[in-house]
């Protein structure tokens, strides 16, 4: 960002008319002629901190005379100076500061350039006064408000202080509670609505590339503030394009003072046991363990981390009562996890950053499924259920280099940068898993009663199966593999020297990925109502082999089309090479004599080689072997208007993209098919966008359109029949045309004093939606399906989110977020041809939150939620469904005598409207944490109950124009976990006593 506010400040000053503030007859004085705009940052020496300047001026070098006021720029966190000079010469920079010397900076201009208007100079380094005599003051008390958020210039401000947390609480727990912020499963954060694009740590990219492992390992306690901003994309920042890049919002952890520099430890460790028996009659054990180490300052970073836990979640009681149904984690999760980061940086010179980690999971998923198909003439239902038991184990690596020049005055370059950057992610997992299925005719699962699964899994089908069932398959698997994905990738960047009106840009990439699974599988398909069909048993094997090599070059020129540089033209050329290897035989061992049925032979043996030849099932099973070639040009073009005085920009970005492809295809399947292909395709994308925003004020108006056309895949244009699973049969369709799909967004955010809100609504339209249609055969319940183009599916999405105070000293704050989404699904699917399907669903989704802070020492809040589905059909034989869930609750946080701290929350969880009955259901969730310090603060101990009542369960929905489903998982036990966390921090030794005047 500070970078940024510099060139922003210059290019924008070039949208004024330069004046001369002394209003004198100085021999600089050349309005016809080039102006230059220089500026620079103004910092401490020793700290690297930024210093505000009270007096700055521009001399003449050769007699220290006046010539001209430079322009002072400061905000909370950043500053710098800067002025126009219109003649060419040598001139004195002197930039004075309270408690510092004065600073004087040589600046020689030999020329001025037509081309040439802004000029960035390195940091200007102020030196303190000599230290003086310090006079003890007497004791003052002060009492103030803490003030939650403020807006500094362009950046609004969270103060970490202003916020109660429950004691252990991480940096995830604090976002959750800052008003405007969302954070949601896998890192991704949102401010006001929308989504920020990288995650800063004292300013620095550091964490970014696992976010995650700074929001769940850095302890709030070390938080300063929380700032929000938008910048110049890191990529482009020092560069020709910085000056035509749209901007993207990111969020800037600010650490406190005593943690800024030096190096801490986070250590903590807890066990525990679930509160209730399993289904085998035991508890079951809980741990939880993490150690977090840093030694960073300004330059350099150092960071080892650890974490431990089969907790699958990072839920902390008393906070806004969302450990909903909705957002559970699927399956049980034991991890270990370790890995390193750092980071080495020479300001303006050069940067390296890295990772390495390394991670083993050990999964437990288990889900039972409800289902419906959309039939003509009568639908047709399902149960299901799978267990699925995996070991995994990774490793990650992440190294980036950057070298960066910016406004060298020696030579044919002002800027240079290149950045190149490596990964490496290799992966291994061993699984095994179990699932049953049912398909019947009528709705009558329910009747199964709670032993349904045992029902379906039963050798010798009940009379309900052999009266409704149309069919039932068990399947047994067994999975062994590995993936390797490494890749490199990065840009040069270039621009001439003193000339700011064209640059040049080379991105670059190379990924190589290889992947390999054996899959082995036990699988029974049998028709308990009887007839002619026999059973139908397979032990399949099934070795895939997938390759991949991509390469890419892409060279960009930028050109500034004005002398104010408001317009600018970019022409790219990207060419990319794909080159894809696939191998993928599919093996029938109960052809062979001795393992025709489960008990022949056991799970995961093989055969001889001789004898996998002739149980090979070459009609299933495909090699295929391509290159493709693919040439992109664009053109890009920009408007952009900023004024320094208003803290307004206006920005407007046009796209013209078209892809030309040539695609070289060797597909052989079996005996039949052995064919060479040659395709040309091409695509086209047309994309305009506007953004508006108020910088000081907090204001955001974006609205975008963009239209696309694409071709459909190479393979499901063959008319090829694929029946390797027996209850679902494929075939391709070459008469598939394109598909073009039109987007509509629009979002509006504001910030009124206290008052944050944003408003978004988009819609997405689809033509020629490539849909895979079946035909069902009501007594086997085989699905044929085929790729058949369609038109009608549409999606839209509107959504107003406000956080108020209620109160002048905002001690009661009101948070709203209402949505409404509408998917319109065009689908096709019969018994004797394809009939349209076409299904209307409406969500509504309100969440209202309440929360009331009297002081520091304690909080309130109480909250409800609504989920409501409405789906209709003008289908004659649809039912129409209403369904919803809904929740009400309180939490609460309070600072107890002796240390003590107690945190809790109580929800009730309610579902109305499913079709199976035992979804429909009032869940209480109660969760609690007790805590109390020791050491002054650096020692915790604290005891967690989660879902001290045992009701918490996991269900979801989908629906679209072939049917509907309702899915029950598994989730984390009900627990108890007592742990003590240990913190430690060393500052280092100072070289320098700040003065406090």
């Amino acid at each position: 960002m500070k970078r940024t506010n510099i060139i922003l400040a210059l290019l924008a000053v070039l949208t004024l008319t330069a004046q001369n503030t002394t209003g004198q007859n100085n021999p600089q004085d050349n309005n016809d002629g080039p102006v230059l705009y220089v500026g620079a940052q103004v910092k401490d020496h020793l700290t690297h901190e930024y210093v505000k300047p009270t007096k700055a001026v521009l001399l003449h070098a050769a007699d220290s005379t006046f010539c001209d006021t430079l322009t002072i720029l400061y905000k909370e966190g950043w500053s710098a100076v800067f002025c126009p000079i219109r003649q060419a010469g040598d001139y004195l920079m002197s930039v004075e500061a309270e408690g510092y010397m004065t600073h004087y900076v040589q600046l020689n201009l030999k020329k001025l350039y037509k081309r040439e208007r802004s000029r960035e100079l390195k940091p200007i380094y102020m030196r303190r006064q000599p230290k003086q005599n310090e006079v003890m003051l007497g004791e003052v008390t002060v009492t103030a408000t803490k003030l939650k958020f403020y807006m500094d210039g362009d950046t609004l401000v969270y103060n970490a202080d202003a916020f109660n947390l429950s004691e252990g609480s991480m940096l995830d727990a604090l976002l959750k509670k800052l008003p405007g912020v969302e954070l949601e499963q896998g890192g991704v954060i949102k401010v006001n609505g929308r989504q920020i694009s990288a995650l800063l740590l004292n300013g620095k990219d550091f964490f970014d590339d696992d976010r995650e492992l700074l929001l769940e390992n850095m302890p709030s306690f070390m938080v300063k503030q929380v700032r929000s901003f938008e910048r110049v994309p890191e990529g482009v920042r020092g560069t020709n394009r910085e000056k035509m890049a749209e901007k993207e919002l990111v969020m800037d952890v600010k650490l406190k003072p005593d943690y800024s520099t030096g190096w801490i430890a986070n250590a903590e460790a807890g066990g525990g046991s679930s509160f209730y028996k399993n289904n085998d009659g035991r508890l079951e054990g809980k741990h939880l363990g993490r150690l977090l180490g840093l030694r960073f300052d300004d330059r350099s970073r150092l960071g080892l981390f650890a974490n431990t836990n089969n907790l699958n979640d990072y839920r902390v009681p008393g906070e806004r009562g969302e450990w909903s149904p909705l957002t559970q984690s699927q399956g049980l999760t034991s991890q270990l996890k370790v890995g390193a980061n750092y980071m080495q940086e020479k300001e303006n010179r050069y940067r390296y950053q890295g990772s390495v980690d390394a991670a083993y999971l050990d999964r437990d998923d288990a889900n039972h499924t409800s289902s419906a198909t959309f039939l003509q003439g009568g639908d047709t239902y399902g149960r299901s259920f799978r267990q699925k038991r995996s070991y995994d184990w990774e490793v990650n690596t992440h190294h980036k280099y950057e070298l960066l020049r910016t406004n060298m005055t020696d030579g044919p370059l002002k800027t240079f940068r290149f950045y190149p950057e490596a990964k490496l992610n290799y992966q291994h997992w061993d699984n095994h898993s179990a699932s049953a299925s049912a398909t019947l005719s009528d709705d009558v699962a329910s009747q199964l009663g709670k032993a349904w699964m045992d029902s379906i899994q039963a050798p010798n089908a009940g009379d309900l199966l052999r009266r409704y069932a149309i069919n039932r398959t068990l399947s047994h698997g067994k999975g062994c593999g590995h993936w390797l994905d490494a890749n490199t990738a990065g840009y040069l960047t270039l621009s001439p020297a003193h000339n700011d009106a064209i640059g040049l840009t080379v991105d670059y990439s190379l990924r190589l990925t290889d992947r390999h699974e054996d899959y082995f599988e036990h699988y029974l398909l049998d028709y308990p109502q009887g007839g002619t069909t026999p059973s139908n048993f397979h032990n399949r094997f099934n070795p895939t082999t997938d390759r991949t090599q991509n390469a890419s070059i892409k060279p960009q020129i930028n050109i500034s089309l004005d002398k104010d540089y408001r317009h600018y033209i970019t022409f790219v050329y990207q060419y990319t090479y794909d080159h894809t290897y696939r191998n993928h035989p599919h093996y029938l061992l109960q052809q062979l004599a001795g393992w025709e049925n489960a008990d022949s032979q056991p799970l995961g043996l093989l055969p001889s080689a001789t004898e996998m030849l002739s149980a090979l099932d070459a009609t299933n099973s495909s090699r295929t072997e391509s290159n493709t070639n693919n040439h992109t040009p664009s053109i890009h073009y920009q408007w952009r208007l900023s004024k320094t005085d208003s803290n307004v920009s206006s920005y407007l970005f046009a796209r013209l993209t078209h892809s030309m492809q040539h695609e070289r295809m060797r597909y052989q399947r079996g005996i039949q098919v052995d064919t060479l292909l040659h395709r040309n395709t091409t695509s086209t994308i047309a994309s305009i966008e506007f953004r508006h925003s108020n910088w000081k004020g907090g204001r955001n108006i974006y609205a975008s359109y963009s239209a696309g056309k694409s071709a459909p895949a190479t393979l499901s244009l063959l008319n090829i029949l694929d029946d390797s699973d027996p209850l679902n049969i494929s075939t391709g369709n070459p008469d598939l045309h394109s598909t073009v799909r039109h987007t509509f967004n629009a979002r509006y955010s504001d910030k009124f004093g206290k008052i944050l809100l944003n408003t978004d609504a988009n819609l997405n339209v689809t033509a020629g939606a490539v849909a895979y249609g079946f035909i069902y055969d009501r007594s086997t319940g085989v699905r044929t399906t085929r790729p058949e183009n369609v038109d009608g599916n549409w999606t839209a999405h509107a959504a107003f989110n406000i956080d108020f105070p209620i109160d002048k000293h905002d001690r009661w704050r009101m948070r709203q977020n209402i949505g409404y989404d509408y998917n319109h699904s065009v689908d096709l699917s019969g018994t004797n041809e394809l009939i349209r399907s076409v299904v209307g669903s409406s969500y509504i989704n309100e969440d209202l939150a309440l929360t009331f802070r009297p002081n520091d020492r304690m909080e309130f809040g109480v909250n409800g939620r609504l989920n409501y589905q409405h789906s209709a059909s003008q289908r004659t034989d649809f039912t129409t469904i209403n369904a919803y869930t809904f929740q009400y609750g309180a939490s609460a946080q309070i600072e107890l005598p002796w240390n003590f701290q107690l945190s809790t929350d109580i929800t009730m969880y309610s579902r109305r409207g499913y079709s199976e009955p035992s979804m429909n259901t009032n869940e209480m969730v109660w969760n609690a944490r007790l805590s109390r310090r020791f050491m002054h603060g650096n020692l915790i101990c604290q005891f967690d109950g989660f879902d001290l009542l045992g009701n918490l369960s996991n269900v979801r929905r989908y629906i679209n124009a072939q049917g509907r489903s309702e899915t029950f998982y598994n989730v984390i036990p009900s627990y108890g976990l007592l742990h003590v966390i240990y913190r430690l921090n060393k500052e280092p030794k100072k070289k320098y006593t700040r003065q406090f005047l």
